[in-house]
């Protein structure tokens, strides 16, 4: 998913106004800042560069290598989906630099994602007592998904 100049204003819509001021965004390989006035500028000369701590990010699998330097108590999601693989999954946490000191993660997932990590957590409880049918989604079971997960892509 690409997030577009208009689509990017729409995503700040739900936003904190007195915290996030800009989402970033992607045209032509290029950076670009949208701000709440449906203004977009090129990022590399937006004044507001330097303030990522008032951005929101959407980077997805065609831009995970671009480079921002994150402030501390930066917050980030990763999706969870059928075709994220392995290497994926990793190079989009390490964005996170400073991960688990300054940098927090959390994991989004489909409902069919979702349902396939329970399913994967009901056929483990068989062979492992210590976890309970009832207790919530961990890391743990995530991880398993992820690296279980026949469907990810090459």
């Amino acid at each position: 998913m690409l997030l577009t100049p208009y689509a990017a204003v729409k995503w700040l819509d739900p936003s904190d106004t007195a915290k996030i001021d800009y989402c970033v965004c992607f045209e032509s390989d290029s950076i670009f800042v949208c701000d709440r006035q449906y203004q977009h500028h090129a990022f590399l000369t937006s004044s507001a560069s330097e303030r990522l701590d008032r951005y929101v990010f959407y980077l997805d699998e065609i831009y995970i290598r671009t480079d921002f330097k994150f402030s501390s108590e930066f917050r980030a999601a990763v999706t969870l989906g059928n075709s994220l693989s392995k290497d994926r999954s990793v190079q989009a946490c390490m964005r996170m630099r400073k991960l688990g000191i300054y940098h927090w993660l959390s994991f989004w997932s489909s409902n069919e994602v979702h349902q396939q990590i329970e399913m994967l957590k009901k056929n483990l409880l068989s062979c492992n007592k210590k976890e309970n049918i009832d207790d919530e989604i961990t890391l743990i079971g995530m991880l398993r998904w992820v690296y279980g997960n026949p469907q990810q892509a090459t």
